[in-house]
């Protein structure tokens, strides 16, 4: 669904939508393909990470409580609720159906930040979940007083993840655009730009250390970097977004 939405998507920018006799986009207009190519790639990378974190911590402490496997089957089925609520959402939002629960089920019509306040909240509470998860998995290890180990930059950085998400919740209906605008570039460029970066290079690297391929200490050294680079390019990717918010529009 996520491919043939960026199919239907581009075809709209190029104005191929005939097929048959039949304009497909006054069925699927590119406001919904577009928020759906969008989405389900976000969630689906989200979903992957989870799971990846969840089997490097198992790695790290195998000895995992009953109780966590009830918190990851919680999880997973939240997201498949996730991911069909939104997803109906964008689709129904835009015809009007939901009347004034708009913003709450259906689609805000911020570009990525697209779902209803609802299904956003249930994304915080997935992620919270996941940052009690892996810290109570790899607890052992942070009882060792390694502050810097590979391990618990998963938890700093699962941590990071939900606090930039917050800036996603600024935004209303009667916020004025600039501040919203500014805070939605922030759920772009700091949350899924910069945190989902970061967390990517450590669950590699600690692959890669486990695999035998670098040292803990190169893996180590990568991340501190990788911290740097990314967070000053998210500042940097924000900051630039100041020129569409002041720019005169005709």
């Amino acid at each position: 669904l996520q491919v043939v939405s960026g199919v239907l998507t581009i075809h709209d920018f190029i104005g191929a939508v005939h097929y048959f006799g039949i304009n497909i986009s006054e069925t699927l207009p590119i406001t919904v393909t577009r928020s759906w190519h969008v989405q389900l790639s976000i969630l689906w990378i989200s979903t992957c990470w989870i799971g990846g974190s969840y089997f490097m911590m198992c790695m790290v402490s195998p000895g995992q409580s009953r109780l966590q496997l009830k918190l990851i089957n919680l999880q997973y089925y939240l997201l498949l609720l996730l991911v069909a609520g939104s997803i109906a959402g964008i689709l129904i939002g835009p015809t009007g159906l939901l009347g004034k629960n708009w913003y709450w089920f259906g689609h805000q019509g911020w570009e990525y930040v697209e779902p209803g306040k609802i299904w956003q909240f249930l994304l915080a509470v997935i992620f919270i979940l996941w940052a009690i998860t892996l810290y109570r998995g790899i607890k052992p290890v942070l009882k060792l007083k390694q502050p810097w180990a590979l391990p618990n930059w998963l938890v700093y950085v699962t941590v990071g993840i939900i606090l930039l998400l917050i800036s996603g919740f600024v935004a209303t209906p009667k916020t004025n655009f600039v501040i919203a605008d500014f805070w939605r570039w922030m759920v772009v460029h700091m949350w899924a730009e910069a945190f989902f970066e970061v967390f990517t290079t450590v669950l590699i690297g600690y692959f890669m250390v486990v695999m035998g391929l670098v040292s803990k200490e190169a893996a180590t050294r990568v991340i501190y970097l990788a911290t740097l680079l990314f967070l000053g390019s998210g500042l940097l990717g924000i900051s630039h977004n100041f020129y569409w918010n002041a720019k005169p529009v005709f």
